[in-house]
Parts: C-alpha cells; sequence; structure tokens
C-alpha cells in the first residue's frame, strides 16, 4: 500500500487502505533484521486477533517482543492477502509496537471486499507471526440466506478447563461474540482454588491487593491487568480462537471489578472509588482487544476515556447493536451499606418489595433534581444501567435499523429471575415463615433496574420494533424466554426474547446458591430449592416461578451457536463435560439444545 494513505486515530489505532499487486515478499526488513545465525530475536507470545467485521474493514491485533526482554520500541509490519501462501499482498505495511503500550498494536485495514476471507500475518525481522484468518462482513445492502456466529462469556483461567476452545474453533462460523468477563480480576480466591486443568497454572499479579478474604489477589495497577491478559492469551486454544475468527468483543464487570459500577468496587460495603484502578483496567482491555473504538489515556474522566458501545451490520439480515453495562452504570437500587447482610439483600437475594420501594424513592428525587436540567427531567438517571446518552442511542438505532434481526450483545440477564417463597407450598417446598416473600434472586442484572428495562421494552413494543433479540451472558448459566413489557403487569406482554449462555469455564450459578445454603445456616432451610440429593431442583423452580423462563440449565458451562435466516434465528446451546479427576472430559460437548425463535414473534421454542 501506499504509505502516505497511513493515518493515526485515538489511542493507538493505525490504519492502512488495502490495494493490489503487491508481490509477497516475505520478512525482508519490517525491523531490525538479525546477525545471521543468531536465532530468533523477535517472539509473538500471545498470537494475533482480529476484530469487529465490516465490510470494508477489519482490526488487526499483535503483540511483538523482544527475546532479550529488553523494553523498547520494535519496528514490524503486518502483511494481508487473500492467500493463505501470501503469494500475493493487499496490505505490506510498517508498524511500530511502543513500549508505552505493552507492544501491542492495533491496526485497522479498510479497502476490503464485504464478505471475503483474507489472511494476515506480522513480520518482524525474520521473525513471523502466525498466521491469522479472517472475514470481512458482508455489504449493508445484500441480501443473506444465513449467518452463523458463536457467543461467549466468562472464562476463569482459575476454573475448570478450556477445551470449549477446541470444539469452537470446528464450528462453522462468520465470527465469535465475546460478551465480557474475558478475565478475571482476582486470583487465590476460594472460588479458584482446586478444580482447574494441568494446562493453566497458577497467576500471580506483578502488584495486586489483597481481598477481604485474606486468601487472594485483585488487580490494581495497569501492569496487573496487563498480566492478566498476557497469561490468559498464552493458552494456545484462545489464540487458535482469535487466529481463526474475528470477534466482536465487550467487557463486563471483572475485566475492572466484581459487580463494578462506574469507577466503583463493590468488595466492600462502601463501595469505594477507585478511578486509577478503573483507567488502568479500561486502558488494559483497549490495549488487548482487536475493537474498532478510540481511547484517550489523557482525559481525566475516566468515563470519556473511551466510547466502546457500536454496532455493526451484516447485510440486510442482522443488525448487532452492542452496549457497554458497566462505564455509565449508576449504584445498586439497594446499597450494601443499608443491607445487614452486605451483597445479600442489596445485589443478591433481595425481596421485591424492598427494590420497588428503593427504586421508586431514587426515581422521584431523580425527577425532581433534574427538573430543571434541559431536557430534563430525568427520572433514571440515579436508577440506569446504560446512563441517558447510551440509552438514547439504543432506543435510535433500533428504530432506525432495517434489519430484519435485531441482535442486542448484553452482558447481564433481562429475563425476570423471582422465587415466590409465599406461594412455594403449593410446589410442595416447605420453608420457615420468615422467608415467605418473593425474592429477586439477582439485583445486578436488569432485574435490579427494573424501571429501565420496563423504559426500554415499553420503547419497542410502542415503536412496533421487531425480532430483537438479547444474547447474555454473566450469569454462568443456560437461560432462555421472553422480555416482557411489564413482569409485574396481570397480563405481561412478551416483546424480545433473551438467550443467555453459560460460562466456558466459570463455576455455575447453582453452585454459587449451593454453597449458600451449605455453608451458612441461616440459609440451610433453602436446600431443597437448589438441591436434593444429586438432584438440581433449582432449574425446576426457576422456571415454575417465571412462566417465561422456557430452559433454564444452572448448573452449566458451554458456550453458543447461532444461526441466523430470514425466517428463524436458531441457537444451539453446547453444554461442556466437567474435569474428572483433574483431567479433560472425554467428550468435552455432552449435549447441545437447540432454542428456535421465529420471525416475528417474541417466544422460544425448546426443541
Amino acid at each position: 500500500m501506499d504509505r502516505r494513505a497511513f493515518l493515526k486515530l485515538g489511542g493507538f489505532l493505525t490504519v492502512s487502505v488495502a490495494t493490489t499487486g503487491l508481490v509477497g515478499c516475505g520478512s525482508d526488513g519490517g525491523g531490525d533484521s538479525p546477525a545471521p545465525g543468531t536465532g530468533k530475536v523477535y517472539s509473538f507470545p500471545q498470537g494475533v486477533a482480529s476484530g469487529d467485521p465490516k465490510s470494508g474493514s477489519i482490526i488487526l491485533w499483535t503483540r511483538v517482543t523482544r527475546n532479550d526482554g529488553s523494553a523498547a520500541d520494535i519496528n514490524f509490519k503486518v502483511q494481508v492477502s487473500k492467500a493463505a501462501d501470501f503469494a500475493s499482498l493487499i496490505v505490506d505495511f510498517a508498524l511500530v509496537a511502543q513500549a508505552g503500550w505493552d507492544n501491542t498494536i492495533r491496526h485497522k485495514v479498510t479497502g476490503l471486499e464485504p464478505a471475503t476471507t483474507y489472511y494476515y500475518r506480522f513480520v518482524a525481522g525474520e521473525d513471523v507471526s502466525i498466521t491469522g484468518r479472517t472475514k470481512t462482513a458482508p455489504a449493508v445492502d445484500a441480501d443473506l440466506s444465513s449467518l452463523k456466529f458463536a457467543f461467549i462469556s466468562c472464562q476463569d483461567w482459575t476454573v475448570n478447563h478450556w477445551a470449549a476452545f477446541d470444539e469452537l474453533v470446528k464450528e462453522d462460523i462468520d465470527f465469535v461474540v465475546h460478551l465480557g468477563d474475558y478475565i478475571y480480576e482476582t486470583v487465590g480466591e476460594a472460588f479458584q482454588t482446586g478444580g482447574v486443568e494441568g494446562a493453566h497454572g497458577a497467576l500471580t499479579l506483578p502488584n495486586g491487593t489483597v481481598t477481604k478474604s485474606g486468601k487472594g489477589h485483585y488487580a490494581t495497577t495497569l501492569a496487573d491487568y496487563r498480566y492478566l491478559y498476557k497469561s490468559y492469551r498464552t493458552d494456545v486454544r484462545l489464540q487458535a480462537l482469535h487466529a481463526k475468527f474475528p470477534i466482536v468483543a465487550i467487557w463486563d464487570d471483572h475485566e475492572f471489578s466484581d459487580d463494578c459500577w462506574g469507577d466503583h468496587q463493590t468488595y466492600t460495603t462502601d463501595n469505594p472509588q477507585q478511578t486509577d484502578r478503573r483507567k488502568s483496567a479500561t486502558q488494559a482491555w483497549y490495549e488487548f482487544m482487536p475493537a474498532d473504538v478510540s481511547f484517550d489515556a489523557s482525559q481525566p474522566d475516566f468515563s470519556k476515556q473511551i466510547s466502546n458501545f457500536r454496532d455493526l451490520q451484516f447485510g440486510k439480515l442482522m443488525h448487532l447493536i452492542v452496549t457497554d453495562q458497566r462505564l455509565f452504570r449508576t449504584d445498586h437500587v439497594i446499597p450494601e451499606t443499608l443491607s445487614p447482610l452486605g451483597e445479600v439483600g442489596s445485589r443478591y437475594f433481595v425481596k421485591q418489595t424492598d427494590l420497588v420501594g428503593a427504586e421508586a424513592q431514587k426515581i422521584a428525587a431523580a425527577t425532581a433534581q433534574t427538573a430543571g436540567l434541559p431536557g430534563g427531567p430525568f427520572p433514571l438517571a440515579a436508577t440506569s444501567v446504560l446512563g441517558e446518552l447510551q440509552r438514547g442511542w439504543w432506543k435510535q438505532k433500533m428504530a432506525m435499523s432495517t434489519a430484519t434481526w435485531k441482535v442486542w450483545a448484553n452482558e447481564v440477564s433481562l429475563l425476570r429471575m423471582q422465587v415466590n417463597l409465599a406461594t412455594v407450598a403449593q410446589l410442595g417446598l416447605a420453608v420457615p415463615d420468615a422467608f415467605k416473600n418473593n425474592y429477586i434472586l439477582n439485583a445486578d442484572q436488569w432485574d435490579g433496574f427494573n424501571a429501565e428495562r420496563k423504559d426500554m421494552m415499553g420503547f419497542l413494543k410502542t415503536n412496533g420494533v421487531k425480532n430483537v433479540v438479547a444474547i447474555t451472558g454473566d450469569i454462568h448459566a443456560f437461560f432462555a424466554g421472553s422480555v416482557m413489557d411489564d413482569y409485574d403487569a396481570a397480563t405481561p406482554t412478551p416483546v424480545m426474547v433473551d438467550l443467555v449462555t453459560a460460562g466456558v469455564s466459570s463455576n455455575s450459578f447453582q453452585s454459587y446458591f449451593k454453597s449458600v445454603v451449605d455453608s451458612n445456616p441461616t440459609f440451610a432451610p433453602l436446600r431443597d430449592l437448589i438441591y436434593k440429593g444429586d438432584v438440581n431442583t433449582f432449574d425446576f423452580y426457576l422456571k415454575a416461578f417465571n412462566p417465561w423462563v422456557t430452559h433454564a440449565d444452572t448448573d452449566a458451562q458451554g458456550y453458543a451457536v447461532v444461526t441466523v435466516t430470514p425466517d428463524n434465528l436458531t441457537t444451539l446451546f453446547k453444554k461442556v463435560g466437567r474435569l474428572s479427576d483433574g483431567k479433560l472430559p472425554l467428550q468435552t460437548v455432552q449435549y447441545a439444545t437447540r432454542l428456535t425463535v421465529t420471525k416475528d414473534t417474541a417466544a422460544v421454542v425448546v426443541g
């Protein structure tokens, strides 16, 4: 390509324009060539990756280092070809991996053809990275008969295994959506000890801060977060996945801090601000993700350093709308300081009546406080997952989209998940009188921000926006069901569908509740709600109390594969096997569950 066409955008995103007619020239001087016979000078220890496929562009990523360990900028180049042997190049472009960005590079190639497979590699001196394969999106006006992608989340290095990535690499898909928890910010916590495959050794943060339990450490500095990404990306199966398919990634909480909101952590009940830590987490994510977004490290406001909510179009068939559900989020409706049990009663196992009352108070206060502001009042200003700006953007994208399917990359579940222990006797379960209330299981999800969910579902319903399907992660379980306009109405109306994948490796949703009823005498009377003997009873009760949930598997790891056609959106939930005596399962995928959403319906059929 013509180097005069080079551009540099926010952060360290560089741009080149593809051309034709270049002859493949191997590795003839893109970096400081080693003396003959000295062996390799450079390495690409985290492999290669591509992301955010558009009809005419793609983001390419790698990290290059010197084998002698010296920290310095490195001159190298990127090559792109339509041929796997790189005989003819469409990009042969010089780059600099700056030490200040941990020698990572994010390079955008433009001028590409729609729906086309490309191969890419990076060359430093005589050393060459592995070859990556990527594919651009179809033209925005293309009529497609089908599109296929996978979605994944929650891949804790220190829990279970990553054999699911071996299976994903074999799938016939166009791209992968990662819904967050790509890394886990803690190491050495109780839930992260034991029960992990031998390929994953113990992690030790360069700095880190001791966790409240005193057993582990959580990432605190930029060096800590970089260390986690670098460690996770040394897994050859994850490298192979990135090298095979482009990825569309968004973060959830663990890329910064468990159940975070804005720049606040939740390890302690006072939820202190940790702005420098938030900025470090943001920069590390930006450095290691092939996302087509900009970043400004000099911006003092952490919420304005990056804007990673975005959308991608795949012909006339599908519009992918990606939201950020952590950076602009407000505090949980019931702060932990107001609950005698901290997170229990505020974020988890919360009385619905308490949530309703606290939310109403916050909405009333916000309405009064913002009444005089331009465009005000803003009643959801204190009870929001998305924030005013992003929620407005989401509504605009949904209303203006002409695609058949609007797929929402949504980190936390939209489905109401309640257990009404006031009526549980009807299901043959006896509980003490003190528990006879209706409980929301997880108020860190949309259940904890019910007014905003109602506002958004009301918008879809009022404007006749159909064929909206959320793809979701976070909760370490498989769920599927209809999202209602108002779950508390006498006759709620289904508006859209939520498909929730289990985590790749993280401990299951049911296992957390099981640990509570087994270890805490206060909750021991609820044991039969969670399990009985070797039987998982949690799935049964969740479906019984939530008729909009058509599928629940709360004790699972795995991933999801979606096939989109003009008439149907069909998903396979693929559940993977467990470790046995520290060994990988002989058959990774134990079984698959098929779920179908038919055009112009807001329902899921399990078959």
